[in-house]
């Protein structure tokens, strides 16, 4: 895989893909975060537990048909 990204990075204009991004796709990015929530309170929200909020923004309204 990170040979065939490291060649469409080349072949297509402005792409950013490269090998880089295939061995990172492939890495386990997760950690535990035990330290920050005692040091720090660290307690992060849940993704997008925040609805059309966290899509649109705090002054945006999605306008629905009645």
């Amino acid at each position: 895989m990170p040979q065939i990204l490291a060649l469409a990075g080349t072949v297509i204009p402005g792409s950013e893909l490269s090998a880089d991004v295939a061995r990172r796709m492939n890495q386990d990015l997760a950690f535990d975060d035990g330290a920050a929530t005692a040091d720090f309170g660290y307690a992060p929200r849940g993704f997008l537990s925040g609805g059309e909020q966290d899509l649109f923004g705090p002054a945006t309204r999605v306008l629905q048909a009645d």
